[in-house]
């Protein structure tokens, strides 16, 4: 005889006492399941409530949760809610989930519940998620749900609402890899085709890359991580495969951070749009995510792939140089990202509502830095100039020099971008360029003292944001002559895609000369 599925119900308590009842009566009484609902098996919850609430997720065939108002009990050392960490764990298992939210209306649903919800609903919207005017309708959707979850059931066959992971859908894409191999410094002899795992070939590759990486050598790091991200794609890297899953984690975190560098650095990378997959470095994992971290580097994520559809379109009118090869890069990915503006806002909105996720439980003064790089990319200038300025000094009251300058330096730019863009009076536009360039100055001269050959890229970075200041304001000649000697410098030290992107610069100052 076939064993009844067992069911796992998450919610509050708080509010949703009776709806509960009812629910837990409906799975167990009118479907004849097994129903884990603390309330009735309270017995078996000994111990850490946390350990006991996973220890039944992982043995349940269904996880149901149901949200309203409220967020719940926040496990204090992790500052996460039990709901949030129970779908976690869910999530990672890839359990069969149905998450029901119940409509509270914009005054009484609290902010945390909010954002969750939204960031739940990014990858599985319409897929393990329903929406519900009232407890009526859901009543009426759980049972329809349960239905088919139990023909499933007795037919052996999976529900469909399994959780995606980014990663199922990059594994359906991967032609996309390589019909646009150009983008991403994959050789030409890159397949999509599946083989035997060699762990030794993984650990080599990573390894590799590791040392580009720690060297800032991110166009080696990024060819090297094009080529990994295919093997681990052919390999089919996934939940069950664990002992790939380490080093898959490892290079992540690389290939995220080659990806936002190239892209600080004005490299046409089609890599930023794989990106994105660094949220899998956490869910990915058996244990369910820092909260913290999740949130703030989602919202980076979005923050970079905000960006690459914006800044690649910037050089279109750009001619041609020496530099065939960016050229060619920067078309391709303009063709590929054309029409992509209401998409850069939308991502750019996401990373704002994860950035509120973040500051909603804790405060931390860096936070502001993530938000002045949004605003500065959606355009509000005014915004990101005070966060840098809040940013600013923070710093000067840390030991970390470097990145008091490099905020200082975009804290100069921010408002030298503002005078250029934003329709302000011919006063106030003076005066912005002119405090702008004077902290840009002032960035310039300090970060002369980095002269360590580890700190040439960073500095290079810096001296470019000033040669751009000089050039939005008019002084082409003072930023043609910097950027120059930048260029020079950078061919010389081997670093080629800081010299791309120098390039790149240097050819509109040239073309902006009378």
């Amino acid at each position: 005889m076939k064993r009844k599925p067992v069911v796992f119900l998450s919610s509050v308590f708080r509010d949703l006492k009776q709806h509960r009842d009812r629910i837990y009566r409906i799975i167990t009484e009118e479907f004849g399941w097994e129903c884990n609902a603390y309330e009735s098996h309270s017995e078996e919850y000994v111990g850490s409530t946390e350990k006991a609430c996973l220890n039944k997720v992982e043995a349940c065939d269904l996880f149901i949760g149901v949200f309203w108002k409220h967020s719940g009990s926040v496990i204090p050392h992790d500052n996460v809610y039990i709901t949030e960490m129970e779908y976690y764990r869910a999530r990672n298992l890839r359990k069969p989930m149905r998450m029901y939210v119940v409509n509270a209306g914009p005054e009484d649903a609290d902010a945390d519940l909010e954002y969750f919800i939204k960031s739940m609903m990014e990858p599985d919207n319409g897929l393990c998620i329903e929406f519900c005017k009232d407890f009526h309708e859901l009543i009426t959707k759980l049972k329809k749900g349960l239905d088919y979850f139990g023909d499933c059931w007795e037919k052996g066959d999976v529900a469909h609402w399994v959780p995606s992971f980014l990663i199922d859908k990059i594994l359906k894409d991967r032609g996309f890899l390589i019909e646009n191999s150009e983008l991403y410094r994959l050789p030409r002899r890159a397949q999509v085709m599946a083989g035997p795992v060699d762990m030794r070939h993984f650990r080599r590759k990573v390894e590799l890359m590791r040392s580009d990486y720690e060297r800032s050598e991110f166009q080696r790091a990024g060819e090297i991580g094009s080529e990994l991200l295919l093997d681990f794609l052919n390999a089919g890297i996934s939940f069950e495969k664990k002992e790939l899953l380490p080093l898959w984690t490892d290079f992540l975190r690389m290939w995220a951070g080659t990806c936002t560098w190239l892209n600080i650095l004005n490299v046409p990378y089609g890599g930023v749009w794989a990106a994105r997959i660094l949220r899998e470095t956490y869910q990915a994992q058996e244990h369910w995510a820092s909260f913290h971290d999740s949130a703030s580097l989602l919202s980076h994520v979005h923050y970079v792939q905000a960006c690459s559809t914006k800044d690649e379109s910037l050089f279109m009118g750009v001619r041609p140089t020496r530099r065939k090869r960016f050229q060619d890069e920067r078309r391709a990915i303009i063709s590929i990202q054309a029409g992509l503006e209401e998409k850069r806002q939308q991502l750019l909105r996401k990373a704002l509502d994860y950035d509120k996720m973040f500051v909603t439980r804790s405060k931390p003064k860096y936070l502001y830095l993530y938000r002045a790089y949004i605003y500065q990319v959606m355009g509000d200038y005014e915004q990101a100039i005070s966060d840098f300025e809040r940013m600013i000094y923070y710093y000067q009251e840390s030991s970390d020099d470097f990145s008091y300058i490099n905020t200082l330096a975009d804290f100069g730019g921010t408002k030298v971008l503002r005078a250029i863009n934003d329709k302000v009076s011919k006063s106030t536009k003076s005066k912005l360029i002119k405090d702008g360039l004077r902290s840009l100055q002032k960035a310039h001269e300090r970060v002369q003292m980095y002269s360590a050959p580890q700190w040439l890229p960073y500095r290079l970075i810096i001296e470019k944001e000033y040669a751009k200041g000089l050039l939005l304001s008019g002084d082409k000649e003072t930023a043609g002559s910097l950027l120059a000697g930048l260029y020079q410098t950078a061919v010389i030290e081997g670093l080629s895609q800081q010299a791309g992107s120098i390039g790149i610069l240097l050819d509109k100052s040239r073309d902006l000369l009378p």
